[in-house]
């Protein structure tokens, strides 16, 4: 997909386009950063059933969002600023689950 694609997809000049977003890689920053920005960890499972819960939550962000998790490693190398938002989120589950298996 070209950029003039998405300019034509979004409704928006190739200019207007360029201004917010010079390359395909700082769109697809902007979207994950959104997404990242709206994040919120849930509160750690005290139970089997909370556990549950999360794991059936975290499945549906999965399909939720596929197109992110179907290329999550190149995304990874294609962007520090993405690699970094990931290892972020891995950090807030690691917790979330060490805290879990611990209580």
């Amino acid at each position: 997909m070209s950029l003039r694609d998405i300019s034509g997809v979004m409704g928006i000049s190739k200019g207007n386009r360029t201004y917010h977003f010079k390359r395909k890689e700082d769109i697809i920053e902007a979207i994950i950063d959104d997404m990242s920005g709206r994040y919120r960890p849930p509160a750690v499972p005290q139970s089997l059933g909370e556990m549950n819960a999360l794991f059936r939550h975290l499945q549906t962000m999965i399909k939720d969002n596929a197109f992110y998790f179907w290329h999550h490693a190149q995304l990874a190398q294609l962007s520090p600023k993405i690699r970094e938002q990931q290892k972020k989120v891995y950090q807030t589950n690691t917790k979330l689950f060490r805290e879990a298996l611990v209580s």
